[in-house]
């Protein structure tokens, strides 16, 4: 836990996960941090793999890699963050297979950005064996894709239950929103514009 975001900085240089929360990281997260990527050339800023109820809030990371790396995670919140111009795959990925499938992520007042030109990355992606996607108040921006909910992973099964509500997609590159697989999929106040 920072100070506030304005005053707590953290500048990971070079190619590899910032923060990592594993299989005895139950009940742990970030909060109050300022991370800035400009010289992470790969990884992600916040991986969460085999965790349960964990949280992060009031972040902004700028110039990431890649933002949220979510795996094999239950009871999962990301609440008040700022991304800003992601580099590489994605914002937040959120995804499982099988027997290490993910449950319940929720978020909520979330601006997200890509990077001017680039057409490879994916603001929210969505893969496999996951449940539950609760998004509120979030914002995907200048991203190939907004939001792309898929299975492929191998061994998976389609990702369930998605709702969104107030959720706006802008200037994606490619497609605001593609659902390549899922069940019980739903959009309130939906604004998606530019694609």
């Amino acid at each position: 836990q920072g100070a506030t975001p304005n005053t707590s900085l953290i500048i990971p240089y070079g190619s590899f996960d910032l923060f990592t929360f594993t299989g005895g990281s139950m009940g742990a997260g970030a909060r109050d941090l300022h991370i800035l990527g400009n010289n992470q050339t790969g990884g992600t800023c916040i991986t969460v793999s085999n965790a349960d109820r964990t949280g992060f809030e009031n972040l902004i990371i700028t110039n990431p890699y890649n933002a949220f790396n979510i795996f094999k995670a239950n009871v999962c919140s990301i609440s008040h963050c700022w991304v800003n111009a992601v580099k590489g795959e994605y914002g937040i990925k959120y995804w499982g297979y099988n027997s290490m499938n993910s449950d319940v992520l929720d978020l909520d007042n979330i601006q997200l950005s890509g990077r001017d030109g680039d057409s490879q990355s994916t603001g929210i992606l969505i893969d496999g064996s996951i449940g539950t996607v609760d998004i509120r108040h979030v914002a995907c921006v200048a991203f190939g894709r907004g939001l792309w909910m898929k299975k492929t992973v191998a061994g998976a099964a389609p990702p369930m239950f998605l709702q969104a509500y107030d959720f706006q997609v802008d200037y994606s590159y490619h497609e605001n929103i593609r659902i390549d697989d899922g069940e019980e999929i739903f959009f309130t106040d939906l604004y998606a514009h530019g694609a």
